[in-house]
């Protein structure tokens, strides 16, 4: 049995408690990316600091997950500062991470692969409602990370895992436009907290 989808797996033990409002999404989005025979996953927006629970940390999680499952991680940041840190901070894991500097909506609309799980935090959701210009950055927010999954749906499967972070926040988070885009689209909600997980059987465009 594949060591990941075991009880007390290496991922659990690792893992658990680092970041709770995130876990349980990300075991389960990862748990289906290997029932699935997941190859590749995508991240928009990198790893910017040191131990970054706050913010996920999830380049670091989903290098590590790679790496141990033969995968690939392609992280994707407009700013090339924070591609830099990425590289350095998750260099245990860089033989199977692709670090690229690009607007990520832009590279995804480029990218001709297929998209096994697509994880997107990029453009952070505005936390400071008392700021004049507040409602134009939740609405900055919300497109943006709905124009990325438009750029991305064509390289999406009936197996593929979209996971979305800033959710739980004023407005729907930044998943407010996107979470009503994959629904009409025919994706189901599994699991919805700080991050929300869709899958969905729509798409027939296999390529394995």
């Amino acid at each position: 049995m594949n060591n990941f989808l075991v009880p007390l797996n290496w991922f659990y033990t690792k893992y658990y408690g680092k970041d709770p409002l995130r876990f349980w999404t990300e075991q389960v989005a990862l748990n289906l990316f290997v029932q699935r025979g997941g190859k590749t996953i995508i991240e928009t927006g990198t790893i910017r600091e040191p131990d970054d629970w706050g913010g996920g940390n999830s380049t670091m999680i989903f290098g590590d997950f790679a790496k141990r499952m033969g995968a690939t991680l392609i992280t994707v940041d407009n700013e090339s500062k924070k591609i830099e840190f990425s590289r350095e901070y998750t260099k245990e894991y860089a033989s199977n991470i692709e670090y690229v500097l690009s607007d990520s909506v832009e590279f995804l609309k480029n990218y001709s692969g297929q998209i096994d799980l697509l994880y997107l935090d990029s453009l952070d959701f505005p936390l400071y409602p008392e700021k004049e210009d507040y409602e134009e950055e939740i609405r900055k927010s919300q497109l943006h990370n709905l124009n990325e999954v438009k750029a991305a749906e064509d390289k999406l499967t009936s197996k593929s895992i979209i996971l979305i972070d800033d959710n739980d926040f004023p407005a729907g988070g930044k998943a407010g436009l996107t979470n009503l885009y994959l629904e009409s689209a025919g994706w189901e909600c599994l699991i919805a907290s700080r991050q929300i997980l869709f899958i969905q059987g729509k798409y027939e465009n296999e390529k394995r």
